[in-house]
């Protein structure tokens, strides 16, 4: 790519690079350049932030916004259609950046850069549950009114417990051919003993977070109910003002996984989202020699772009069709 800061995204391309005055190892990566020569993406394909909203302006992503006509994307604000991101650390606009900032020789590029962006602003304050259930059950509808379309919902946040409205919310996004993905959450816990909510629904994808080196981030969630893992330490992305930065957690790795389930689908729409889902799983590199105290606990491993974009090429047929969401 042209862009100019391609070089500090490590967790698409790693060279052994030092990021943010870390080196790195040379692959440590989701080889994302070599899935680019298969696809890069495709506009039919939506990827939902349900985040603190978007710098709706920013260079990097103007182009990819999905346009929004008179629909209200603002679930945070009565009367106040616009997602516009006001967070102070940019936490929606940077999560937008690593899904699918645009292809035009400034800044940063995204994992899907030619699929279509819809923020979606949500409250993320403790006990603000219902709001984020809206938010997903409008992309499901979403999903419902536009059958030629298909949606990815990426959602980097956690709740303070189980709340049924959102894994009702969830369930039924699922019911309707949307991948759905969340961060497994940053307290460094075993989810299967301490569960963070909702990145151990089994519905959906569930990601760790790993550093430039291949090892578990510090603050990174592990446990049975991971389902991958992907780069989440030292992210550099979009900012609010069109500016960019260095973000890291879970919240990063998440949308990693999410341009990658675009890249699928773009490859090929025949596919079912748990089809998505499993093309994705079962192409995941192994990393259990660079965490050998995490074997079994980071899911399939660190996703792989250019694998999975591989074999969603080879269709339907060539997957098990045996798939199923373990409860």
């Amino acid at each position: 790519p042209n862009d100019p800061e391609f070089g500090r995204l490590w967790g698409l391309h790693n060279t052994g690079q030092t990021v943010n005055n870390n080196s790195g190892v040379a692959d440590a990566d989701i080889d994302a350049p070599q899935a680019w020569d298969i696809t890069r993406g495709n506009p039919n394909v939506i990827i939902t932030v349900i985040d603190t909203g978007a710098d709706m302006d920013h260079p990097d992503l103007a182009a990819n916004i999905l346009p929004r006509g008179g629909e209200d994307w603002d679930f945070a604000s009565a009367g106040d259609p616009v997602p516009e991101d006001q967070a102070g650390n940019s936490h929606g606009t940077h999560v937008c950046g690593t899904c699918a900032a645009a292809d035009n020789a400034v800044g940063v590029i995204g994992v899907a850069h030619r699929c279509r962006l819809m923020p979606l602003r949500i409250n993320l304050q403790t006990g603000m549950n219902q709001n984020r259930a809206d938010a997903i059950n409008y992309t499901a509808a979403q999903a419902v009114a536009n059958p030629n379309r298909r949606y990815v919902i990426n959602c980097s946040w956690r709740m303070n417990g189980d709340h049924a409205g959102v894994r009702t919310a969830i369930r039924n996004a699922v019911a309707n051919n949307v991948v759905v993905v969340f961060a497994a959450g940053n307290a460094n816990s075993n989810t299967d003993v301490t569960p963070q909510f909702p990145g151990v629904y089994p519905e959906v994808i569930s990601v760790a977070a790993l550093d430039i080196d291949d090892r578990k981030a510090g603050f990174s969630n592990f446990g049975a109910n991971v389902d991958v893992a992907a780069p989440g330490v030292d992210i550099w992305s979009t900012t609010r003002n069109g500016n960019r930065g260095f973000l890291s957690g879970t919240s990063m790795a998440a949308p990693h996984v999410a341009g990658l389930a675009g890249l699928v689908w773009s490859r090929n729409r025949c596919l079912t989202n748990l089809q998505v889902r499993q093309v994705i799983e079962e192409t995941c590199d192994n990393i259990n020699g660079a965490n050998p105290n995490f074997v079994g606990m980071l899911g399939a491993g660190r996703i792989n772009a250019r694998r999975a974009v591989q074999r969603a090429n080879a269709g339907p047929a060539a997957l098990s069709g045996t798939y199923t969401i373990q409860q």
